[in-house]
């Protein structure tokens, strides 16, 4: 993965409530953005913010449906900025630098 995809997606995932939002996502799978305010104590304004930057980092594909907007996540992104960072902590040279044994595999 090279930093032009690493470093927006890292940067969407800085924040509480976009992480909040993933996580929303990630047990509910697809949601409407009003489905999304009911969950979060922030004004539409706020939520159409914070999903720009998911969206255009990759993290969350939407689309529009009437006035509303959809949001899912899109688990290949996260998959393959997880792949990123576990390349980081365990380089399989020497062990698992861990120690959660993922290197031993």
């Amino acid at each position: 993965m090279d930093k032009e995809k690493v470093l927006p997606r890292m940067e969407s995932l800085a924040d509480a409530t976009r992480l909040e939002i993933v996580r929303l996502l990630s047990e509910n799978g697809e949601m409407c953005a009003c489905e999304l305010l009911k969950q979060l104590s922030i004004t539409q304004g706020t939520l159409s913010h914070h999903m720009k930057g998911l969206v255009s980092s990759g993290i969350v594909m939407s689309h529009k449906e009437g006035k509303w907007c959809h949001y899912a996540l899109n688990a290949t992104a996260l998959c393959e900025l997880a792949d990123y960072l576990d390349s980081l902590c365990c380089p399989k040279i020497g062990g698992c630098l861990c120690s959660c044994g993922c290197c031993d595999k």
